[in-house]
C-alpha cells in the first residue's frame, strides 16, 4: 500500500498542475465539460498534455483497483505434508 500512496500523492499533485494549465482530465470530467466515457476516445485531436492526464487516470484507476483486489486476497501458504 505504501506504493499506491506515493503513486496517489503524486498523481494528485501533477493533475492540480495539469489542472492549472488547463490540461486536466479529471478536472474536466468533474465540471461537466466532458463526459466520464471520453476517457476511452480518439486521443488524435488532443495535445500531449491532455493525453497524459488522461492516460495516467487510466493507470492509476488500475493501480487502485489492483492494490484493493491485492489487499483482499488470502495469504496463499503451503500446506505441510
Amino acid at each position: 500500500m505504501k506504493h499506491w500512496l506515493i503513486h496517489t500523492v503524486v498523481f494528485f499533485a501533477a493533475q492540480i498542475v495539469f489542472a492549472i494549465i488547463g490540461f486536466s482530465w479529471p478536472w474536466e470530467v468533474l465540471n461537466g465539460r466532458l463526459p466520464v466515457n471520453s476517457i476511452f476516445a480518439s486521443i488524435d485531436d488532443q495535445l500531449w498534455v491532455a493525453n497524459t492526464s488522461r492516460i495516467w487516470s487510466i493507470v492509476w484507476l488500475a493501480d487502485t483497483g489492483i492494490s484493493l483486489l491485492g489487499r483482499r486476497a488470502p495469504k496463499q501458504t503451503a500446506d505441510p505434508e
